[in-house]
């Protein structure tokens, strides 16, 4: 295994190496080619050895709460015939508490498995409870605060079972020895379980962060270098079919390289997750206007319009497949919706001078903010190529041509592989004074 990597990176070095060779462009920026190619390929081949971490614990996890879930079974009918009906109650209550939100927890952690076998059976279905499907809305809706809001939640139902063990402890006194000491191992059972349930949620807030870092690192406002993007695809097609993250991340670096039909073939296996639904279809929104069926997406768009309110990840993709269906003012909108969120300031100001700097028709609000945004993007980043495009097209649409082209420049010289001959390309128009705008669709 170890020889194979090696021989991968060394794959992966030798074809950055030809691209570094063969870029006709800049010189001072063919390094940053390279280095940036290499870094995308290692941050997600981090996040893989993390996946592969989390899949090994929540496996021995959920065989551990299956062991545990045995050894009750064994003990109950014993423990049912000695303790009284209200010791006996709390047990039941106690039990069923801890495996629904032990098997809430795998479902959750599911989201990172999509393709695996079904759960093990517990003899607790929880896939219909109220809480299940409030957990499902809490996902589309809030999938920020789900580490706090939710798991908080969570503690106070484990807090709520051991107030039951505690209060069969308390009746053990009344058995004599013989059952003493069954139902002693019956609660000793029913507290490993509880701790056990502790891990799996663990497990489970750490499965939902690694999600979100797989996202961070996908290119869902189209800024990356075709070179970036295929130097992660070449990564993401060693992930695990298994890791809905490196699939989602897939997916979108797909799209961004036009790859459509892959694209739509990983989204349709990541619909099956309930938590994504409301997210593939976003994105899956976007495929369709990039594919010339606009009417469709906006359709699908409408779908999505009552969830994720306060969730920046289906705002900003909601504005990218608005943008694609050259809806400008919704694009706007959910932008805007995402400054107020917090958070992914660069994109949207950037995102916002874009749309104001393609105005048909300007007015001088529309140009003022244009360049407001701009500048508040470049000053945010100023190493990032798109904010400086976007503070060029912003500035061309203040009157100012030369400037506007000198600013294009300056962001072909930030940009590498086909981003740097778009800047160049638009450079040239603008000093020919030719209007031009992003590439939103």
């Amino acid at each position: 295994m170890a020889a194979r990597d090696l021989c991968h990176k060394t794959l992966l070095l030798s074809v950055c190496i030809a691209i570094f060779s063969s870029d006709s462009a800049r010189s001072q920026t063919a390094p940053t080619t390279f280095q940036r190619s290499l870094t995308y390929f290692s941050a997600i081949e981090e996040l893989d050895t993390k996946f592969e971490g989390l899949r090994a614990a929540g496996t021995k996890l959920i065989a551990e709460r299956q062991d545990a879930f045995n050894r009750l079974v064994e003990t109950k009918k014993a423990v049912a015939q000695l303790a009284e009906a209200n010791a006996m109650k709390s047990l039941e209550l106690a039990f069923t508490q801890l495996m629904t939100l032990s098997k809430q927890a795998e479902l959750n952690g599911l989201l990172a498995t999509p393709t695996q076998n079904a759960p093990v059976d517990t003899g607790v279905d929880v896939r219909n409870t109220p809480r299940v499907q409030l957990q499902s809305q809490v996902t589309a809706r809030k999938k920020t605060e789900i580490g706090r809001d939710v798991l908080r939640e969570y503690g106070n139902d484990l807090a709520q079972a051991k107030v039951r063990t505690d209060f069969v402890l308390h009746q053990i006194k009344t058995i004599n020895v013989a059952g003493k000491l069954a139902l002693e191992r019956h609660v000793s059972i029913l507290q490993e379980l509880e701790k056990i349930v502790n891990e799996m949620l663990l497990w489970n807030s750490k499965t939902l962060e690694l999600f979100d870092m797989y996202w961070s690192l996908a290119d869902v406002a189209g800024v990356k270098s075709d070179i970036e993007l295929k130097a992660g695809l070449r990564q993401l097609n060693r992930s695990s079919n298994e890791n809905a993250g490196a699939l989602l991340l897939k997916s979108i670096t797909l799209i961004r390289l036009q790859e459509y039909d892959e694209a739509i073939a990983i989204l349709n296996q990541l619909a099956n997750v309930p938590a994504l639904q409301v997210l593939v279809t976003t994105i899956y929104a976007e495929v369709l206007a990039r594919t010339g069926d606009q009417r469709e997406a906006l359709a699908e768009l409408r779908k999505t319009a009552r969830f994720g309110l306060n969730d920046p990840k289906l705002r900003m993709h909601r504005a990218i497949a608005f943008a694609a269906c050259d809806e400008l003012k919704f694009a706007e909108s959910e932008w805007e919706a995402l400054l107020k969120i917090g958070g992914h300031e660069v994109a949207a100001r950037r995102a916002i001078a874009f749309i104001n700097a393609a105005s048909k028709s300007p007015s001088e609000r529309t140009k003022s903010k244009a360049m407001e945004n701009a500048q508040l993007a470049v000053k945010l980043d100023d190493a990032d190529w798109a904010s400086r495009l976007a503070l060029a097209l912003a500035t061309f649409a203040n009157g100012e041509t030369e400037q506007s082209s000198k600013l294009a420049t300056e962001a072909a010289e930030l940009a590498t592989g086909s981003n740097q001959s778009l800047c160049d390309e638009i450079a040239e128009q603008l000093l020919a004074g030719n209007g031009t705008s992003w590439k939103f669709n």
